[in-house]
């Protein structure tokens, strides 16, 4: 029976939990700030390492791209009250792309457990809007920019997509030098 009732009350809950983030828009490698809110009267329950995964658009596609931060342990499930909002900071990716947030979102879970442990009666994703992800353009007379990368592109495996030099002069988020951004498949 209590299945039956928080399966109920989870078709009620599913709009009232929502995600976004704090921009539209990032540079590669900027912090930012995601916002989960539970708008329902039933607590929410998130992973415990990494309560979120990164997505890409690819062709068209949400393509995965994994949790922020590698997870030796899944961690206890994270509690997400009724009515209240939990902030996660993140990093923006460093290749330019758009992006998005893939929450998974359990209800009716047991507390103070791993959710692999939790009984959780369902899981639902729920998802930020799209974001921009833009590196850092450099001046064409900086280190690292004064040459054309000659490498032709090449078509990927997946027949659509193309790999190689994109012919843009950017900052590379982690090391600050200027470079020709390359493409890469699928």
């Amino acid at each position: 029976m209590r299945s039956v009732i928080l399966a109920l009350l989870f078709l009620l809950w599913l709009p009232a939990c929502s995600v976004e983030t704090d921009r539209s828009l990032y540079t590669a490698g900027e912090d930012a700030l995601a916002r989960l809110h539970n708008g329902s009267p039933i607590p929410a329950w998130l992973p415990g390492c990494a309560p979120f995964e990164l997505q890409r658009s690819l062709d068209g596609d949400w393509v995965d791209q994994g949790p922020p931060w590698v997870c030796i342990w899944e961690g206890l499930a994270v509690l997400v009250a009724p009515g209240s909002t939990l902030t996660t900071p993140f990093q923006a990716p460093a290749d330019s792309g758009l992006y998005r947030l893939r929450y998974p979102v359990s209800l009716g879970c047991s507390p103070g457990l791993p959710l692999s442990q939790a009984d959780c009666v369902r899981e639902q994703s729920v998802f930020t809007d799209p974001f921009e992800v833009e590196r850092e353009a450099c001046e064409a007379d900086e280190p690292g920019c004064r040459f054309v990368p000659l490498a032709p592109n090449f078509l990927c495996a997946d027949g659509e997509s193309v790999g190689g030099p994109s012919g843009v002069c950017t900052r590379d988020p982690g090391s600050g030098q200027c470079g020709y951004e390359f493409l890469e498949c699928p």
